[in-house]
This record gives C-alpha cells, sequence and structure tokens, in this order.
C-alpha cells in the first residue's frame, strides 16, 4: 500500500480524491534527491489504490490503455494532487477507468486503465 507512505487522502468527493504526498517517503530520497519527483509507477499504483478506496472495489491492473505524464509531480508542502476519475465502465469484472490527476488548474496525468475487480 502506498496510501500512508507517499500519500494521505484529504478530501473525497463522489469522482476526485484530494491527496497530499509526503515528501519523507523513502520513494524520494532515492528519486531523486534534492528535486524529488513522484515516479509514474507510483501515479498508477496511488490512481489503483485510489479507485479502490472511493467506490469500494478491491482491483488489480489488468492494462494500460493510455497514460500520458504532462508534467513532474514533486511532493512539497502546497501541492495537493486531485484524482479525478471521468469515466468508469463495469463489465462482468473488468473495469475501464479514465480520468487525470491534477494540481490546481494543471493537467499532471491522463489516464485511461483497465482493472480486474477482485471477489
Amino acid at each position: 500500500m502506498l496510501q500512508n507512505d507517499i500519500y494521505t487522502i484529504i478530501e473525497k468527493h463522489d469522482n476526485a480524491v484530494k491527496i497530499r504526498l509526503l515528501p519523507s517517503s523513502a520513494i524520494y530520497q532515492g528519486h531523486f534527491p534534492g528535486s524529488p519527483v513522484t515516479p509514474g509507477v507510483c501515479q498508477v499504483g496511488m490512481i489503483a489504490e485510489l479507485l479502490g478506496t472511493c467506490f469500494g472495489k478491491n482491483v488489480t491492473l489488468r492494462e494500460i490503455k493510455n497514460l500520458k505524464f504532462m508534467e513532474v509531480l514533486r511532493p512539497e508542502p502546497s501541492v495537493e494532487p486531485v484524482v479525478v476519475f471521468e469515466k468508469m465502465e463495469e463489465v462482468d469484472k473488468n473495469l475501464s477507468v479514465r480520468g487525470k490527476l491534477t494540481v490546481g488548474e494543471r493537467t499532471v496525468t491522463k489516464f485511461s486503465l483497465g482493472f480486474e475487480i477482485q471477489s
């Protein structure tokens, strides 16, 4: 779990979650000392965890349909990223999700991901 290690949840809304990144996390000591950035794999992991938290679904990443990193995501105290789930489609045990990770008015990451819903 990345929650409480790399980020904490500040607020949850219908289709969005505001988080705070934790600069003291060990991940930022290696990525990169003095100028930390949130690795893409951690962003995808956060999205999966937040999807489960928001919608009560235990999911496993199955497919990356589209993933664009538009800007660097830094763990700064004044930065409160928001993960927005714009569209979700559930068929059998598969869940397709499209959304974005934003900081203020800026889109940092756009995603279209496929998950398998666990029982």
